[in-house]
């Protein structure tokens, strides 16, 4: 009867040690999951994708009412549904007094994209496509453009 207590006894020695060691085993686990995404996140955070920026510059009709002026910036924002264009941004010039400014130039809007494939899905969206037909009347001359990819750091 003693051997056989000591056996039981044994097996139940053995089984706690397991379990312990599975515990552990487990939570080495979750602090190396934990540890590679820490890492993706600081790789992340190290190298910024690039981006394909477009640019573009409009000189304005000046024989504009107000309305057309708000309209034709109402239609620039209808850029901002094509899934494939990032940071949409539009903006007016600024006379800040520095002679070297394209002053000439009205209005600027700016754009991402992530791929050269998303650019010419831009440039061939429908959105675009209809802005391009509509926009001649709130123009002095055809738009001027400037594309780049950002630099990696």
């Amino acid at each position: 009867m003693t051997l056989a207590f000591g056996v039981i006894l044994g097996s139940g020695c053995q089984q706690a040690e397991l379990e312990q060691m599975r515990a552990e085993a487990l939570a080495a686990q979750a602090r190396l999951e934990a540890a590679r995404a820490e890492l993706e996140v600081m790789q992340a955070l190290a190298t910024p994708p690039r981006q394909l920026v477009h640019i573009v510059w409009f000189k304005i009709n000046p024989d504009l009412t107000t309305e057309q002026d708000a309209a034709f910036i109402v239609e620039l924002r209808k850029l901002d549904e094509i899934p494939q264009v990032n940071n949409l941004e539009i903006g007016r010039f600024q006379d800040l007094g520095d002679t070297r400014a394209m002053s000439e130039l009205d209005i600027i809007m700016q754009m991402g994209f992530d791929s050269e494939e998303d650019y010419r899905t831009y440039q061939d969206h429908p959105i675009h496509v209809q802005l391009k037909a509509d926009i001649g009347e709130y123009l002095s001359g055809p738009p001027v453009t400037y594309d780049y990819w950002t630099e990696e750091e």
